[in-house]
């Protein structure tokens, strides 16, 4: 997770100084709507309640991507439902080769 300040009066609604929020999430592409709708709302009701932000004055979105396009740890990363085959036989892959 980054937080980034950004210095006041560096963003706006409606032409005034924002006081709004901006959650950007990356996931593994592949998971039904409903998860995905699901992660936004958990998303903006912890930040709310973290916070005391209304959650109206907050944008989440998430952007998926090809798991197999994305690596942590040196492993390619298995996509939504593969997780336990990918345990027992990591992709793993050097890319100097």
């Amino acid at each position: 997770m980054f937080f980034l300040d950004v210095p006041t009066g560096s963003g706006f609604t409606g032409g005034e100084p924002s006081r709004a929020s901006v959650i950007e999430a990356t996931h593994r592409a592949g998971r039904p709507l409903e998860t995905r709708q699901k992660i936004l709302s958990d998303i903006s009701r912890a930040w709310s309640d973290i916070t005391g932000q209304a959650e109206h004055d907050l944008m989440v979105s998430i952007t998926e991507v090809d798991a197999r396009s994305a690596m942590e740890g040196g492993f390619v990363l298995p996509v939504p439902g593969q997780e336990a085959h990918c345990q027992e036989r990591p992709l793993r892959h050097d890319l100097r080769s």
